[in-house]
């Protein structure tokens, strides 16, 4: 199967997988015309193996006429559509995100013998990069083929993500509910990313692509952070919970149906005797990118004091209602729950009740029976003061039903 972004349409392209020879004759043009409005022109070293191409990946970055102190060919995303359309020479082009980067859809060289009738064309795809350190990141992400994804899955279960800008490092307790958020930022430096995971970042590795995929199978192995062995069940991710587990696990099934290479892997080795444990690498990392501490920590802080409070008063309103459900009694619950919210966690003073002091332990959560013993204490002024807000609540509701009133009397006057 070729490139797929044409191969529908009104307008489809028929899009065939290109041999060898076509891709490098095809890959070289591209480049050369892309150096006529960028500074770095780069492709992905090769997956190991391939026989034939179902596209054409390009990374540029940085304007020429730009970095070379003349006026800039394009100022905008779109006119950098434009122009590389025209430098290919592309018959069609496509985009969900011009910023991003676009597909083009260029003739077959007319060098390669075609059968009559038929009209072959080439899918060259163009990723916009912001830096040249973006283009060498994603230069390096891609390299190999499916060689990122596999040791991607291999780390995963000690608390690391390679994404397609950094490697982070995830923060367990919010992985569940934001998995965004859960990701500190470690490095995207490529040598740094090899050096922490114990593989070798030699030129022997990183200027060519490996001799076979049997080949980039043992370089994968050399990983620090695992011993391999024959295949067995594939060992769930500890930081997620059983249904995340069950989410990873069928992604990766449907990724060793589309992705041969990640399935051969997946098929023949497993890692079954970690060399290290989440808490060990979460410490490595640590003191190998010293930066993420402070973050991981304040992330986890913040998110374990924010849901503790929130079961808190999500658990204090159940036992307040549990007895009298009914409407008057709810509308003084939540006015009672919101002096709570403003004395305890606001510190407001306001009400003339004094806030407590340590009510949080030492990783942020809420020390539920400081709080609650506060409550006890002072539950009569905490009382007064929500009923006085609540009769406050219902004069400002009268007025302005009463205003509402008087105005449509005037208008239908």
């Amino acid at each position: 199967m070729g490139g797929l972004a044409f191969s529908k349409g009104v307008h489809a392209l028929f899009t065939p997988r290109m041999p060898i020879n076509t891709y490098r004759i095809a890959n070289e043009r591209c480049s050369a015309a892309l150096r006529e409005l960028f500074v770095h022109v780069a492709t992905p070293i090769e997956a190991p193996g391939k026989t034939d191409y179902g596209d054409i990946d390009i990374f540029v970055s940085t304007e020429r006429a730009g970095a070379f102190g003349r006026v800039p060919v394009f100022s905008t995303p779109s006119e950098a559509y434009v122009a590389v359309q025209k430098a290919l020479g592309a018959t069609q082009a496509k985009s969900d995100n011009v910023k991003a980067g676009a597909h083009y859809a260029i003739p077959w060289p007319v060098e390669d013998t075609q059968q009559e009738g038929e009209e072959r064309y080439i899918q060259v795809d163009i990723t916009f990069c912001d830096t040249p350190q973006q283009l060498q990141w994603k230069l390096f992400r891609h390299a190999h083929g499916d060689l990122w994804s596999i040791i991607g899955s291999l780390i995963r279960p000690f608390g690391l993500t390679l994404s397609e800008g950094s490697l982070y490092i995830r923060v367990p307790e919010i992985e569940p509910h934001n998995k965004n958020k859960a990701r500190v930022f470690l490095t995207s430096d490529p040598y740094e990313v090899l050096s922490f995971l114990g593989l070798d970042a030699s030129d022997t590795y990183w200027q060519s692509s490996f001799a076979s995929v049997d080949g980039m199978f043992d370089y994968i192995l050399t990983c620090r952070l695992y011993k391999a062995e024959s295949r067995i069940d594939r060992v769930p991710d500890p930081s997620a919970s059983p249904e995340q587990n069950a989410a990873l696990n069928a992604e990766d099934r449907k990724r060793t149906k589309s992705r041969p290479v990640y399935g051969k892997f997946f098929e023949t080795y497993i890692p079954v005797s970690h060399e290290a444990s989440v808490e060990r690498v979460k410490n490595e990392a640590f003191n190998r990118f010293p930066g993420c501490r402070y973050d991981y920590f304040k992330r986890r802080r913040e998110h374990l004091r924010e849901t503790s409070r929130d079961k808190f008063i999500k658990s204090f309103k159940e036992e307040l209602l549990q007895h009298d459900p009914t409407p008057d009694h709810r509308s003084h619950v939540g006015c009672l729950l919101q002096v709570l919210k403003q004395i305890i966690f606001e510190g407001d003073a306001t009400h003339g009740i004094p806030p407590p002091a340590n009510i949080e332990m030492e990783d942020g959560t809420l020390d539920e029976d400081v709080v609650r013993d506060f409550i006890r204490k002072h539950q009569n002024d905490i009382a007064t003061s929500a009923r006085k807000r609540q009769l406050e609540k219902m004069q400002q509701h009268a007025l302005r039903k009463e205003t509402r009133r008087l105005e449509a009397m005037a208008t239908a006057s």
